[in-house]
């Protein structure tokens, strides 16, 4: 009885740190996503004074939100989830995106 209480307690503390990595890596990847978006988005509009998309502003954000996020997608499934099991990659890019779309539409709503 003693030996599978310690083994339930060392199972339990290898997942709560496992979790806590995934926590700080996935943070990282999101201030690394960050800084791609407002870094992408600040060359293409004010790039040697003015940018190459200086007069859109839309199109240089949606430029620099798909790189971001396709960023955040590859750092977190290399990276920060990389001993998860997986689906097929095209399927788990399209998902990503999709929700992290919903989300910013539930932001700004």
């Amino acid at each position: 009885m003693r030996a599978s209480l310690e083994s339930a307690a060392a199972r339990l503390h290898d997942s709560v740190g496992t979790l806590a990595r995934e926590i700080a890596k996935f943070g990282v990847i999101g201030m690394l996503a960050f800084i791609v978006d407002v870094g992408l988005f600040n060359l293409l509009m004010f790039a040697g004074g003015d940018g190459p998309l200086n007069d859109k502003p839309l199109t240089a954000k949606a430029i620099s939100v798909i790189a971001a996020t396709t960023f955040a997608y590859f750092g977190n499934r290399f990276w920060t989830f990389r001993q998860r099991g997986r689906t097929n990659m095209g399927r788990e890019y399209v998902l990503f995106f999709a929700l992290n779309g919903v989300e910013i539409g539930r932001a700004h709503v």
